[in-house]
């Protein structure tokens, strides 16, 4: 049974965005940060228009969630971009968590 990511949207955050890399590209909202806060992913899509508002989405728990999980979300949510794949992908790898393109299907050995 699979687990339904439940993502949360708001308009406004209360995080600092400043020092987070940027990934770029010609979309509506051009650029996407990420960044972990409290055990909780933290996107911000921005850069597009006035018309375009930042939007932030928060998804917790994230580590229960391959990034190929996070990343099929933003896609139902019609917020799959290039670059936010390239973001969540960066992210996981960084930080050594599981991709979700490979499962280890061997028992470990006993010593």
């Amino acid at each position: 049974m699979e687990n339904k990511i439940r993502i949360h949207e708001s308009r406004k955050s209360k995080l600092k965005w400043k020092d987070i890399p940027k990934f770029k590209d010609s979309y509506r909202w051009p650029v996407v940060q990420v960044q972990e806060h409290e055990g909780s992913l933290h996107f911000k899509f921005s850069g597009g228009s006035k018309y375009s508002p930042n939007t932030y989405f928060t998804i917790e728990d994230y580590r229960r969630y391959t990034a190929l999980e996070i990343i099929n979300s933003l896609d139902d949510i019609g917020f799959y971009t290039r670059h936010s794949y390239d973001a969540v992908l960066k992210f996981y790898h960084d930080r050594g968590l599981d991709l979700g393109f490979t499962r280890n299907f061997l028992k470990p050995l006993k010593a």
